[in-house]
């Protein structure tokens, strides 16, 4: 422990002032959420009006996780690195025109599909909520559904941000949305209800687009309306679009069968569960941003793509920061998820059931970051 200990001291010296950073503003962001998810579990608890928002949020993740984030961006990193190293700035724009146009393109068709196709697949999805409860859930995916196309655009645009090391675009934005979330919720929840989230949801899009569309003007990105690059083929880039796109559908396919399933248990599990999920991903949109996003552009760099000392400093990173946080959940994390979500809406029994949960995602952290480190570094090669 004392060699990790001196080890990761060593490593975060050489890295990183990017990783502070950027851990300190998604720090605050997560202190946010923090404050805003004990507001929700106060005021909603377990209650079916929450689990058909979180109902309708699962299925709208769909779109996310497979057009804005994760490694189906990623991949176009290094790409537009190495372009822009060979051929500059106008090369590079237009790579990542070519993709934003696809994606947005493939979004629209998704969008389309999942919109024709909700009653039928609701039947599968949502076998355990009433005919009443599926419209509910309609009523809140379809509302955040028609302004996706703005979000697609958001999520892609950190291809050019991340590569040119401009790490903390929709934080910022989101620090912002964060707070006139936690407002509405304070003052308008017990008229609106849960619509008071789906608004969250959509002025947080808008503030992201608006940021983006300035820092585009302050950096001098010139978007492109083209659907063929001269630096990379068509197939190319399907072909690296491939892999990554059936690896997140067969994911979601799997969410989407615990969707299911959850439909069907006990009323307020799927709620204890969606709450412990969000507060953990908290915390780990905090580690993962400071630890991951730098380490996607500095692995893209030829010179580190091989260099075992900088992975392994990574590395020690990941382990240090995994053992912390399980040893500070397993001693703390009961006691704490008591004092920010017991009330008469969450009690002794949910507060039980959301420690096991919590406890096993924190287990499981240092596996995901692993995961998630040699993806990136798979992606980079």
């Amino acid at each position: 422990m004392k060699s990790l200990i001196k080890n990761f001291y060593v490593s975060i010296s050489s890295t990183n002032k990017e990783i502070f950073n950027i851990g300190l503003i998604n720090l605050i962001n997560g202190l946010l959420d923090l404050v805003k998810s004990i507001l929700v579990v106060r005021i909603f608890g377990i209650s079916r009006e929450i689990e058909i928002y979180f109902a309708s949020i699962v299925l709208i993740q769909t779109i996310d996780k497979i057009f804005i984030m994760g490694v189906t961006t990623d991949i176009f990193i290094p790409v537009y690195i190495k372009i822009k190293e060979k051929f500059g700035s106008v090369a590079a724009m237009e790579f990542f025109s070519v993709i934003l146009n696809y994606f947005f393109l493939f979004g629209i068709f998704l969008i389309l599909f999942l919109g024709i196709t909700f009653n039928s697949l609701s039947q599968f999805l949502l076998p355990g909520f009433t005919d009443t409860e599926v419209e509910s859930v309609k009523t809140l995916f379809f509302i955040i559904l028609i302004i996706t196309p703005i979000k697609i655009i958001n999520g892609i645009t950190s291809i050019p941000f991340r590569s040119d090391k401009v790490y903390t675009v929709h934080e910022k934005a989101g620090f912002i949305n964060r707070v006139i979330l936690i407002l509405f919720i304070l003052t308008l929840t017990d008229n609106y209800g849960t619509i008071i989230l789906v608004c969250g949801i959509i002025s947080g899009i808008f503030l992201r687009f608006i940021y983006t569309i300035y820092l585009f003007i302050k950096y001098e990105y010139k978007y492109q309306l083209v659907l063929v690059s001269k630096y990379v083929s068509t197939r190319d880039i399907l072909k690296k679009l491939s892999a990554p796109m059936i690896r997140t559908a067969g994911l979601q396919l799997n969410r989407w069968i615990a969707l299911a399933a959850f439909t069907m248990v006990t009323p307020g599990l799927f709620a204890i569960y969606k709450y412990v999920e969000q507060l953990f991903n908290n915390y780990w949109s905090i580690v993962t941003k400071a630890l991951g996003t730098v380490f996607m552009t500095e692995i893209s760099v030829h010179e580190n793509m091989y260099d075992k000392k900088f992975i392994s400093n990574f590395l020690n990173k990941c382990i240090f920061v995994s053992i912390i946080s399980f040893v500070l959940c397993f001693c703390i994390g009961k006691e704490l998820i008591t004092l920010f979500w017991y009330s008469s809406k969450y009690g002794t029994e949910e507060i039980n059931l959301a420690f096991i949960f919590f406890l096993i995602h924190t287990g499981m952290m240092f596996f995901n970051l692993l995961e998630n480190a040699y993806s990136k570094m798979n992606i980079s090669r």
